[in-house]
C-alpha cells in the first residue's frame, strides 16, 4: 500500500497522468505517420523534408531552391535534422508539432478537442499531411487559444499571427483580417498586434538580405502567386461544393454571433485556394472545426466515448483500406529514408528509377520528374529549381524564366520521365507538371539514351 501511494504521488507519474491526452496524441500521430497512414508521406511531405535537408546542408531557401511558401516549417524541421538527418526525424518533428497544437486545443476546449482529432482522421488522415500548411494550422490553433483565454496579450497574439504568416503567407495574411475588422474602433489594439506580427517578419527579412535571397523570396512567394493561381485550378470537385456549404455556415455565424471567433471560421479558406483537392480541403476542415467547437457544449461521457470510438473506427478503416490487396514494408538501404514504410509496388518502382539514374549519374544530369526531390535528397545532391518542377513554383513568368536558364546551359544532360510529361500534356490543365519546359528541352536537345519511360537528353 505504501508503495502504491508513493507511485501515485510520484511527480513523474503525476506529470504523465496530467498530460495523458497530449502524450496519447503524440504516440497516435507518430503511429499514423509511420504505419497507419504511411501513404500520406509521399509527395509534399517528402518535398518538405527535402527543403529542411537542404537547409541543414547549407543551402538557402529561394536563392538555391524554389519553395513557394514562407520558410518557418522548413527551419523548424531542420533543427531536428541537426540531431539525425533522416525522414524518421522529420516525422518525429511533425508529430511534436501536432502534439503542440493539441496541447493548446485541450487547454482551450478540454474534451471537445477530440472532435478536431476526429476531423483530421476522418478524411484518410489527410488532416495530418506534413507540410507548411500544418505548421500554419498549429499557429492558428495557438492564436485561437490566446484570443479566448488571453485576449489582452496583443503583442503575443501579434507574434503568433506573424509566425502563421511565416508558415504560409497566404493564410497568415488572411488571419490578420479578424483583428482589423473586429477591432477597427480600437487602433491601439491593432497597433500592438502589428508590432508583435512585425518582429518575426523582420528577422526573416534580415536573414534574406544577409543571404542575398530577398528578391527571390518576393518573386517566389508573392509575385509567383499569379502564375500559381492561373495554372492550378481544381474547381467543381466534391470538396468545392462541400466547401461552399461550410462557407455559408461561417457567414451565418458571422452575422448571428458578431464575434471575432466567427471571423476566424472563414479566413482559413486560404488553405484551399486555388487547389480544391482532398489534402487542402482537409486543412480547412480542421481549421473550421478548431473554431466551431467553441460553440458546442462540453461533451458528456457518453458523447466523449462516441467520439473516441469514431476516431478508432476511422483509424482502423483507413488503415485497412490502405493495405487492402497491397503489401507494405520498410525501404531497404536508402540513405536518409532508412525507416520509411511504403507500398512494395512503390518501392520497386523507386528502385527501377534509381537504377536507371545511377547508370548516368556521372554525367551530372538534371532530373525532370516527380522522383527528383526524393532521389537528390537520398544521394545528398543539391536541391535546385528543377526539383519542384510544377507550374507556378518558379516565380512570376516562371516558365519563361526556367527556359531562359536552360538556354544558357552548355554540355548539360537531362533525364526526363516521359510518362509524366505525356500525362501532363494530355491532362487538360489538371496536372501541375510543367510540360512546356520539357517541350523546350526536347526541341533543343538530342537523345542520348532511351529506356522505357526514361529518356536522357543532351544539350550542347
Amino acid at each position: 500500500m505504501l508503495f502504491m501511494e508513493k507511485v501515485k504521488n510520484s511527480k513523474v507519474i503525476s506529470f504523465l497522468w496530467n498530460n495523458k491526452n497530449v502524450i496519447f496524441v503524440f504516440i497516435f500521430t507518430l503511429l499514423i505517420y509511420m504505419f497507419l497512414g504511411f501513404y500520406i508521406n509521399n509527395g509534399d511531405p517528402t518535398a518538405s523534408y527535402g527543403f529542411s535537408h537542404a537547409i541543414v546542408k547549407g543551402e538557402v531557401p529561394y536563392r538555391d531552391f524554389n519553395t513557394i511558401s514562407t520558410p518557418l516549417y522548413a527551419f523548424y524541421c531542420s533543427i531536428f535534422l541537426l540531431i539525425y538527418d533522416d525522414f524518421l526525424m522529420f516525422l518525429i518533428a511533425q508529430s511534436i508539432l501536432v502534439t503542440i497544437m493539441f496541447y493548446f486545443l485541450f487547454k482551450t476546449y478540454g474534451n471537445k478537442a477530440w472532435l478536431v482529432l476526429l476531423a483530421m482522421v476522418i478524411l484518410k488522415f489527410m488532416g495530418f499531411n506534413a507540410t507548411y500548411n500544418f505548421c500554419c494550422l498549429t499557429m492558428f490553433s495557438i492564436v485561437i487559444y490566446l484570443e479566448r483565454e488571453h485576449n489582452d496579450k496583443d503583442y503575443l497574439i501579434g507574434l503568433f499571427l506573424g509566425l502563421a504568416f511565416l508558415s504560409k503567407q497566404t493564410i497568415g495574411g488572411l488571419l490578420v483580417l479578424p483583428t482589423i475588422l473586429y477591432y477597427f474602433k480600437t487602433p491601439k489594439k491593432i497597433l500592438k498586434r502589428f508590432i508583435g506580427w512585425l518582429f518575426p517578419c523582420l528577422i526573416l527579412i534580415i536573414y534574406l538580405i544577409f543571404n542575398n535571397a530577398l528578391f527571390d523570396f518576393i518573386n517566389l512567394c508573392f509575385l509567383g502567386l499569379f502564375d500559381f493561381g492561373g495554372n492550378n485550378k481544381y474547381l467543381f470537385t466534391v470538396w468545392f461544393f462541400i466547401l461552399m456549404i461550410m462557407i455559408l455556415i461561417a457567414i451565418l455565424f458571422i452575422f448571428k454571433k458578431k464575434d471575432i471567433m466567427s471571423l476566424y471560421m472563414l479566413v482559413p479558406i486560404g488553405f484551399v485556394i486555388p487547389i480544391f483537392d482532398l489534402p487542402h480541403f482537409a486543412y480547412y476542415l480542421s481549421a473550421f472545426m478548431i473554431v466551431i467547437v467553441s460553440y458546442i457544449k462540453e461533451l458528456n461521457k457518453p458523447k466523449l466515448f462516441l467520439v473516441l470510438g469514431c476516431i478508432l473506427e476511422f483509424t482502423i478503416f483507413n488503415w485497412q483500406m490502405a493495405i487492402h490487396g497491397y503489401k507494405a514494408s520498410f525501404y531497404k538501404g536508402i540513405n536518409h529514408f532508412k525507416y520509411k514504410y511504403n507500398y512494395e509496388l512503390d518501392y520497386n518502382s523507386d528502385m527501377r528509377q534509381r537504377k536507371f539514374i545511377n547508370e548516368y549519374i556521372d554525367l551530372d544530369p538534371i532530373l525532370i520528374m516527380y522522383y527528383s526531390m526524393y532521389y537528390n535528397t537520398s544521394t545528398d545532391r543539391d536541391i535546385t529549381y528543377f526539383d519542384i518542377f510544377l507550374y507556378g513554383n518558379h516565380g512570376y513568368n516562371g516558365t519563361n524564366m526556367m527556359i531562359n536558364r536552360i538556354k544558357k546551359m552548355k554540355d548539360q544532360y537531362f533525364i526526363v520521365n516521359m510518362s509524366e510529361y505525356e500525362d501532363s500534356k494530355n491532362s487538360n490543365g489538371t496536372s501541375q507538371f510543367n510540360y512546356e519546359i520539357v517541350d523546350y528541352i526536347i526541341n533543343n536537345s538530342t537523345i542520348y539514351e532511351r529506356e522505357g519511360d526514361f529518356v536522357v537528353y543532351y544539350k550542347e
